[in-house]
């Protein structure tokens, strides 16, 4: 009898009618070797009542069930039981899609695989990060923020209104503002300071529900620089000094 070998996963098992398990291979081969309709022939060693010996089958063949007309018998039962265990397989020449097998979901060394690739922002946003990203513990804290009413106006995309300033600093300002903005959106300040409206741009990187204020938004300054930043600077350790802390 050749050796065939029927390749099901081991962990794959099926409940028999002795409500033991056994691995699906097993029950085949079992199925393939004694059949049912077999079950009371020659190939399990007795006869049934008033049957007779295959006439095929020469006197050195009875009483062995893997001569003669039983064997040819098992080979053709593995073989149509391999055959539709194949059959059952996902093939891509069937189904157009290569075969599930389990080495398939795991990437080999010599395969070409895309490197993984960590998201970031780009065009002004990359500036904003970077930024943030070099600021410093320290700097943060010196940064201190101060209590404020400076008249404002703030501009994101399509929305454009007048702002309440609760607090500001060096590094950016908070405010309560009528409409959300989304995080990392970029957007235009306009700060009235000792009569002049000065053009500041930033970051949003906080936006919360204040209930009937509005909405709360922190924004990081990204161009802070020149006369405008001086007069921060003075502002903030006048307010500081007074006691107008946060």
């Amino acid at each position: 009898m050749p050796n065939l070998q029927i390749c099901v996963p081991p962990w794959v098992e099926r409940i028999s009618g002795s409500r033991v398990r056994f691995p699906i291979r097993m029950t085949l081969l079992k199925l393939a070797i004694f059949p049912p309709h077999h079950r009371d022939s020659q190939i399990f060693g007795h006869k049934s009542s008033g049957a007779s010996p295959p006439c095929d089958q020469g006197p050195e063949s009875v009483g062995n069930p893997m001569r003669g007309h039983a064997a040819m018998r098992v080979q053709t039962d593995m073989a149509r039981a391999l055959e539709c265990w194949q059959r059952a397989q996902p093939s891509k020449e069937r189904w157009g899609r290569p075969s599930l097998h389990l080495s398939n979901l795991f990437q080999r060394p010599s395969s070409k695989c895309p490197a993984i690739i960590p998201l970031r922002f780009g065009g002004p946003m990359a500036q904003v990060r970077e930024q943030m990203e070099r600021q410093t513990f320290q700097e943060r804290r010196q940064a201190m923020r101060v209590k404020s009413r400076l008249p404002m106006r703030m501009q994101a995309r399509d929305a454009d209104h007048q702002a309440e300033l609760r607090d500001i600093s060096t590094a950016g300002l908070c405010c309560f503002f009528p409409e959300p903005i989304p995080e990392m959106t970029l957007v235009g300040i306009d700060l009235e300071l000792d009569g002049k409206t000065h053009s500041i741009e930033g970051a949003v990187v906080r936006c919360q529900d204040a209930g009937e204020d509005g909405y709360e938004i922190a924004v990081f300054f990204t161009n802070l620089l020149g006369t405008i930043r001086v007069r921060l600077s003075q502002l903030v350790a006048d307010r500081q000094r007074d006691g107008h802390s946060c």
